[in-house]
């Protein structure tokens, strides 16, 4: 029986059926093929193969890490934000977020002032050196979402676009209903 696949099945390259592959937890057959349906596990594996190409052209391109290139790309495309934003639009704790700044500064990329309107926050902007790379830092963004989607029709982004906001959404919710069923404060402590 050529091609034909059984419940332990799972695709590989092509799309070719390699027997008795579908292994979960405990080694169950099934559960395999069951997360590589899951959307989220999907998307989780985009985003880190993205993220870590992205780590990786950076690091050579300009010298950033990953967290500090997003943080120069936050602050250059949102204008004059403070700390606890930044963190926030980020997605890592406040701690980290003010390690990073700390260095940012340090190098020159990133202007730290008091805030006009309320003189206890401070107020994060791009020096011109942190300018200088937040632009080249689009313009390479521009050329890896082309090399991501330039083989995809138009009609059909659009399309992944739609979703992809939708799910966007749908995560926000799930994490406000986690963190108030968990209560205030857990965000700092997870690893994101």
């Amino acid at each position: 029986m050529t091609g034909a696949s059984t419940p332990n099945d799972v695709r590989g390259r092509g799309g070719a059926a390699q027997p008795g592959t579908d292994r979960g937890a405990a080694g169950q057959p099934g559960t395999g093929r069951l997360f590589d349906e899951v959307v989220a596990a999907k998307v989780i594996m985009l985003a880190t193969l993205l993220r870590r190409s992205q780590a990786l052209r950076y690091q050579k391109m300009v010298g950033l890490a990953l967290v500090e290139s997003r943080m120069v790309t936050r602050i250059g495309t949102s204008g004059p934000m403070s700390l606890n934003t930044l963190a926030e639009q980020i997605g890592i704790g406040k701690s980290q977020s003010s390690r990073v700044v700390s260095n940012l500064v340090e190098r020159g990329l990133v202007n730290r002032t008091r805030n006009p309107a309320n003189p206890r926050e401070v107020e994060l902007t791009l020096s011109p050196e942190g300018q200088s790379i937040f632009d080249l830092l689009l313009e390479a963004g521009a050329i890896r979402n082309k090399e991501l989607t330039g083989n995809i029709p138009e009609k059909d982004l659009a399309v992944v676009h739609r979703v992809l906001a939708t799910m966007i959404e749908s995560a926000r919710g799930l994490l406000e209903a986690d963190q108030k069923l968990l209560g205030d404060g857990t965000e700092e402590d997870l690893q994101l």
